[in-house]
């Protein structure tokens, strides 16, 4: 059968738009470090610091793994070991000021006991002293050691 007449059909407007999803952009995650090390940390306002361990770091977040657990959302300040890494320095004791993101429950094992993940978001640094001032401190230091070990002995008199 052979068509003879040319199809024409009006196609409604809604037929052109694209049918694609809108362009999504994509944020890159800040690079982790596998950074094993012990942590204190404890639920901002209370005064007792639990024990954990962290997994993995970076400059804007913590997972660490813990005995107790703590609920999503729940402010905390969390005392750990910063690596060289990320600070540029010999490793360097900081308190976090973080935010629990999700807590995760790991199963007891016959090797471990039942612990939880808690990955974190990290607020705020608080490294102490400033690098500048701390350095200063033990210049002045080794300035006043040096200064205990030098002797003087009075010139004697010319005869």
């Amino acid at each position: 059968m052979r068509r003879t007449a040319k199809i024409e059909e009006e196609l409604p407007s809604t037929t052109r738009q694209s049918h694609r999803q809108p362009k999504v952009t994509w944020t890159p995650r800040e690079r982790r470090h596998a950074h094993v090390v012990p942590v204190q940390y404890r639920a901002a306002g209370t005064m007792e610091w639990l024990s954990g361990n962290s997994e993995n770091l970076s400059r804007s977040g913590l997972l660490f793994r813990a005995s107790l657990s703590l609920e999503p959302g729940t402010a905390v300040e969390v005392e750990l070991e910063m690596p060289r890494e990320l600070t540029g320095e010999a490793e360097t004791k900081v308190i976090c000021k973080a935010k629990v993101a999700r807590v995760t429950n790991v199963e007891a094992t016959s090797k471990q006991p039942e612990s939880f993940l808690i990955a974190c978001v990290i607020a705020d640094y608080d490294f102490g002293k400033k690098s500048a001032e701390r350095a200063n401190d033990e210049f002045e230091q080794r300035r006043q050691a040096a200064k205990a070990q030098v002797h003087y002995f009075p010139r004697s008199a010319k005869k």
